[in-house]
């Protein structure tokens, strides 16, 4: 009795999960290419050739668009580790060389300035002697 009251319905296999819990793309499409690879379709070899080619290019595009996100990622962690270095520089300069002019919103302004600086050359002409 096909899709009766006591039929057991089965489930496709959930996706493989990367180490953050996404879904791995590759993983995904695996089972097609398998499934085309195995011959079951009627165009025999060729299918498979064009199925590979399709997941081949499909994978190098992936692949450039992470290269990509990676890219983009390394330079904002190097963006915001120099805002942290440069914050660090300032704190044991002063700490070196106390001064009695310093205010806790002098200090927090100087820590402003680096933080909201948007490049090399602001943080430059903001920066002073501590």
């Amino acid at each position: 009795r096909p899709g009766g009251a006591g039929a057991v319905q089965r489930k496709a296999p959930a996706p493989a999960k990367v180490g953050n819990g996404a879904v791995a793309p590759a993983l995904l499409s695996r089972s097609r290419v398998a499934e085309g690879f195995a011959g079951r379709g009627p165009a025999g070899p060729a299918a498979n050739i064009s199925l590979l080619q399709e997941e081949h290019d499909r994978m190098r595009e992936e692949v450039v668009d992470l290269k990509i996100t990676v890219d983009g990622l390394e330079t904002e962690r190097d963006f915001y580790f120099q805002k942290l270095r440069d914050i660090e520089i300032m704190c044991q300069a002063w700490e070196e060389n106390p001064t009695v002019s310093m205010t806790v919103n002098k200090f927090v302004e100087e820590i402003q300035n680096i933080l909201y600086a948007k490049d090399d050359e602001e943080l430059a002409a903001t920066a002073g002697a501590p």
